[in-house]
């Protein structure tokens, strides 16, 4: 059973040496990359703060899974300012169901990309 440094060290290598800016893996990937039975959230959590140093961010996905990403990428992102695209109404008193009705609305499919 490896640590969630260990772990870190070994998914970044394999995120490295399948040369893309983003995958996905699965929870048994990690499972066996750790070699656990079982993933608990204190490992995960470690697992997450850890790969950081490897400039991997690593979330976890809706669908089960997870996803990694070089942090560098975003590096060149636009920045977003949210003062300039929120209203003082919505930061002072936030019409919950109004900005999640926008937001189911708007999601993006990123399905659709892979």
């Amino acid at each position: 059973m490896h640590s969630a440094a260990v772990t870190a060290l070994l998914l970044a290598a394999a995120f490295k040496r399948g040369k893309q800016t983003r995958s996905r893996i699965s929870n048994k990937t990690v499972e066996n990359v750790s070699g656990r039975k079982r993933l608990t959230a204190s490992f995960i959590v470690e697992l997450m703060n850890t790969i950081v140093e490897y400039d991997v961010t690593m979330t976890e996905l809706d669908g089960g899974g997870f996803g990694l990403l070089y942090t560098r990428t975003l590096r060149g992102a636009k920045t977003l300012s949210a003062l300039n695209l929120l209203t003082n109404e919505e930061l002072d008193n936030p019409n919950i169901e109004a900005l999640e009705a926008e937001l189911d609305h708007e999601r993006p499919d990123f399905a659709e990309e892979a």
